[in-house]
């Protein structure tokens, strides 16, 4: 199966098997999708229909949180940052 198609609409890709090279892992990043691969047993834990957020900002360890993150976002103008050198 192409799962490429798939894998451009979803917000993370999370699998019971697989490391970094992958196919999950290499179309994912390709894609810019966070991706947590080798989980063990993802597909039995998570629920059809939750929502969940995926942390992949820890380095090599991904986490899968219950809920959606409240997430603070600040909007910078660039025209107003001061030059470099």
């Amino acid at each position: 199966q192409d799962w490429v198609p798939a894998i451009r609409i979803v917000s993370a890709v999370v699998t019971n098997r697989g490391g970094r090279t992958c196919h999950a892992a290499i179309v994912s990043r390709e894609l810019g999708v966070p991706c947590i691969v080798g989980s063990k047993d993802a597909t039995a834990s998570l629920k059809t229909g939750r929502s969940y957020t995926v942390d992949c900002s820890n380095g090599s360890t991904g986490r899968v949180h219950s809920g959606d993150a409240i997430i603070d976002r600040t909007e910078i103008d660039l025209d107003e940052l001061p030059s470099t050198k």
